[in-house]
């Protein structure tokens, strides 16, 4: 008896999901595209999709003006890209005056009460629109640092002031009356020396003081 041994086809191999390839964005096309890739391609790209703004300061003229749900970050770090870019080119040309909450903040900052002043501030940023929101947000960062600092955590204290200096940068020497330029130095300095600190004490929480001062026209 004589067996005939047929062949057999193998099981098909399961399809893996094919790798998103980097996009490459020409010089011209818009922020529409660059928003459906980000969206496409995830968080890596994004970072990418930043650069590439950098580098190509023109292409987003017509960024939105106020985030979507869940495009908040990488719309914040878009505008502060062409910030730190553009300048002053890219801020309005009219500033409007602060809102009478907006004085409150302020005092409340300059009082130590940093959970406060970041609620208050929280009111104001989230109907602005771009570029003055991240004026508020820059601020908040400020307070939210500070109150961290005020807890002990170091890390956080770091994390949070360090985005406030860059945050800030765009709208120095001064925003709605106030001295940016002086802001962002009090804080630099406070963050020298928590840095170099070994352990954080007293003197750590209240030297040298960060206060929110009126505009004196200073250059950044």
């Amino acid at each position: 008896m004589t067996f005939t041994l047929t062949p057999t086809q193998p099981p098909p191999m399961p399809r893996c999901k094919p790798r998103l390839k980097q996009p490459q964005f020409p010089p011209w096309q818009s922020f529409q595209r660059v928003e459906y890739c980000l969206l496409a391609t995830g968080k890596v790209h994004c970072h990418r999709i930043i650069k590439w703004e950098h580098y190509y300061p023109g292409t987003c003229m017509n960024l939105p003006t106020h985030p979507l749900k869940g495009q908040r970050r990488a719309l914040d770090q878009q505008w502060l890209a062409k910030l730190h870019t553009e300048g002053s080119n890219a801020l309005p040309k009219s500033i409007p005056e602060p809102p009478p909450e907006f004085e409150l903040a302020v005092s409340e900052f300059n009082n130590g009460q940093f959970w406060e002043c970041h609620e208050t501030l929280e009111r104001l940023w989230l109907p602005e629109q771009y570029p003055l929101r991240l004026f508020y947000h820059g601020l908040i960062k400020a307070a939210v640092g500070l109150l961290h600092l005020e807890r002990h955590n170091r890390r956080g204290a770091i994390s949070k002031l360090t985005d406030a200096v860059y945050t800030l940068a765009p709208f120095c020497p001064g925003t709605m009356g106030i001295d940016v330029h002086q802001l962002r130095r009090d804080i630099m300095r406070r963050l020298e020396i928590i840095q170099e600190a070994p352990t954080l004490g007293r003197m750590h929480l209240d030297e040298p003081t960060v206060q929110i001062r009126r505009s004196s026209g200073q250059s950044c």
